[in-house]
């Protein structure tokens, strides 16, 4: 299936050193790199200013400190309560401001303060459980566990382990591990040993990842879990050894892609990708049969190859992507560029384009967006503010992606070129490619992933200017993505469908009955985003709708959904 159609011979790669225009908002000179180079535009950081968390070490440690509450601190916290309605305004403020530090342990406090007789004390009450959403609440969790990480704060162990009080969420789970690993200390080894003991699953898993992280001698502790008999602790052991020798880990990891929880799964199966490079389509939140294919695949590999194969110690930041959940939504008729947290909450409209059809949010929270007619790709921070900038592209951009190390990649439909630029604006790529490219992914492997529309194929340009074809027989289909698995996500528009294909080409997935699709994503907890002219529609697994967004266009004689391309990042 996998076949070269073009040589560098045929197509070759232009490497440019001629500088090019660009515009940086601000005083910056024209040597200064964008500001998506400083990492000043956290959206982490964002969400815990608005929260009223001070985002210093001080502020962080304060704040988990306060997300437990004593038996003596419960009783004070009836005291505050009352206080709420004093006739003095100075004491309902010091009510207010010692109840908000501690709102999630005094939750409990709180919901029976709403139904107070005094209507002053029930409206505060109301206005200091805003927060309390659960959904909202793991938001603010892992805003302050990433930005220990982000911010290399040191010393919070102790605090950290307290989240799991309220909170159940894989993602914060995930979060606390990163965290851990980056705020233990030295100091920290006496606490790490005694929760290595602890009854408490949450103390074992923190202990097993910091101290595997922190201390060699410690390999000998994590191996003694890894026939533990909770499936998150022997994944703790896995990921701990998967650093110093992976290869003790391997048959562990491979056991748990059969774990009954699917998070477990995907990261067993994210720890045996980075470590071996192999994939063989293993999707976590596949169904059973399809798993079970794989995990063949994996256990033949495990028998057979494993003893001899060369393998890589997990790097300590081996989740590669972290996933801030936000949508970024390019609306095509409506010429705005909207944005929405994981909880529909909207953050962020600009208008004033022409033809918005591509965009890519950033680590920090900013985005690019490209305008196909005005031929030009932006920047944008949180407010809006246009921050970099290349205009006068040489043809029709209708992908963008932000790389590692800063460039920008687009696919330029008309002409038929692939662009990189580099943060100053310089082109420092190009390749010449037929039949339409409307999308572009550079893999971590340096190769880059093209949807050819007219083709009705999607190719893979090596780094030294060979192109292979991955999928073929396809029907104007309009983008495609590389999946973590290996497999390959097309949006095949004329066939009204969604496809994933495996290495061989064959289809493995599938969402048909579509309405003129424009763009497919995977998302991180195993559902499909697709968007065609009804709106935007979220698919899980078994190919049911979970949720759907009709973005409607303001219309005084029809209501009519908008079409969209977007990015979840």
């Amino acid at each position: 299936m996998r076949k070269n159609i073009l040589t560098a011979t045929a197509l070759t790669c232009a490497i440019f050193a001629t500088r090019l225009e660009h515009s940086v908002a601000g005083n910056a000179d024209s040597n200064t790199p964008p500001a998506f180079a400083e990492g000043k535009d956290d959206v982490f950081v964002t969400r815990l200013r608005v929260a009223g968390i001070t985002t210093n070490v001080a502020g962080v440690r304060d704040f988990l400190a306060n997300v437990t509450a004593s038996p003596e601190q419960r009783r004070i916290a009836k005291t505050w309560i009352r206080q709420l309605g004093s006739p003095s305004y100075d004491e309902r403020i010091q009510a207010m401001e010692q109840l908000r530090r501690r709102r999630i342990a005094l939750a409990p406090e709180l919901q029976q303060g709403q139904t107070n007789s005094d209507p002053e004390i029930a409206l505060r009450c109301s206005r200091l459980l805003h927060d309390h959403n659960p959904e909202l609440q793991d938001t603010l969790f892992i805003a302050v566990l990433e930005t220990i990480v982000r911010r290399r704060y040191r010393g919070l162990l102790v605090p950290i382990e307290r989240v799991f009080e309220h909170s159940s969420s894989p993602d914060v789970y995930r979060a606390a591990i990163d965290a851990v690993v980056i705020t233990t200390t030295p100091a920290d080894i006496p606490t790490l040993q005694d929760w290595l003991r602890s009854p408490q699953i949450a103390k074992r898993v923190l202990a097993i990842h910091a101290m595997g992280r922190h201390s060699q001698a410690s390999q000998r502790n994590c191996s003694e879990f890894l026939d533990h008999w909770n499936s998150s602790v022997r994944l703790a052991a896995a990921t701990a050894l998967a650093r110093h020798t992976p290869r003790t880990s391997l048959a562990t990891c491979v056991q748990l892609l059969n774990a009954d929880q699917a998070w477990i799964r995907h990261d067993a199966a994210c720890v045996l990708r980075e470590i071996t490079g192999q994939r063989f389509g293993y999707w976590a939140y596949a169904d059973p049969p399809r798993r079970k294919h794989a995990i063949q695949k994996w256990s033949d590999w495990l028998a057979t190859s494993s003893p001899t194969s060369e393998l890589r110690p997990l790097p300590v930041s081996w989740r590669f992507r972290k996933w801030l959940g936000q949508r970024l939504i390019c609306r095509w008729e409506a010429n705005t560029l909207e944005e929405f947290d994981q909880h529909q909450r909207s953050d962020l409209a600009v208008t004033g384009f022409n033809y918005p059809w591509g965009c890519w949010g950033t680590p920090q929270g900013h985005r690019l967006v490209v305008d196909t007619e005005l031929r030009k790709v932006i920047e944008l921070d949180s407010t809006g503010t246009v921050i970099w900038k290349r205009e006068q592209l040489p043809g029709y951009p209708t992908s963008v992606q932000r790389l590692k190390n800063g460039n920008t990649l687009l696919a330029l439909s008309d002409p038929n070129q692939l662009v990189e630029y580099d943060p100053h604006g310089e082109l420092v790529w190009q390749f010449p490619i037929k039949s339409r490219p409307t999308t572009a992914q550079r893999l971590p492997n340096g190769d880059t992933l093209v949807n050819l529309q007219h083709a009705d194929r999607v190719v893979l340009v090596k780094t030294n200017g060979d192109v292979e074809t991955l999928v073929e027989g396809l029907n104007e289909p309009y983008t495609a993505e590389m999946l973590d698995n290996g497999n390959i996500l097309v949006c095949n528009t004329d066939d009204k469908r969604v496809d994933e294909f495996d290495s061989a080409g064959q289809v493995v997935w599938t969402i048909a009955n579509l309405q003129n699709p424009a763009q497919a994503q995977r998302l991180p907890n195993g559902n499909t985003l697709v968007s065609d002219q009804r709106g935007l529609f979220e698919f899980s697994p078994d190919g049911q709708t979970v949720d759907h967004w009709p973005l409607i266009i303001p219309h005084p004689f029809e209501r009519k959904s908008d079409r969209v391309r977007f990015h979840f990042y």
